[in-house]
């Protein structure tokens, strides 16, 4: 358990910079807690970069990337379905981008394929 806290841990400190949160203590408390209740170490981490990419560039938000409020129970499960929503999201846009560019779902183009060949002007990617 000690070993997915220090993993999540680092990786809100690598994404955040700045004074480092602690692995132990109160602060790794939050997400020993929410792994205890049967969350992975791979939940968690979807939600730190899903709550990192919409909070650290917000000066408003940015200081409730901490994990009292990532990992609060209140909190977390909706930042999870968040985040996995967010996801889906992605995967549906792939599924319209390989078909616009004249594909299908089931098209051997990887998704960097097809995301490349949007930011080059929606040209066909080479495959």
């Amino acid at each position: 358990l000690d070993t997915s806290v220090r993993i999540i841990i680092d990786e809100m400190n690598r994404l955040k910079g700045g004074p480092p949160f602690s692995a132990t203590g109160q602060q790794a408390g939050h997400i020993r807690a929410r792994l205890s209740d049967g969350y992975t170490v791979e939940d968690c981490l979807l939600v730190v970069r899903d709550r990192a990419r919409k909070w650290l560039h917000d000066d408003k938000m940015r200081d409730y990337f901490r994990p009292k409020t990532l990992f609060r129970p209140t909190n977390f499960e909706g930042y999870l379905n968040a985040a996995k929503s967010g996801q889906s999201c992605m995967s549906d846009n792939i599924s319209i981008l390989k078909n616009y560019l004249g594909g299908s779902n089931d098209d051997s183009r990887s998704d960097s394929d097809v995301i490349g060949a949007l930011a080059s002007g929606l040209s066909e990617p080479k495959v």
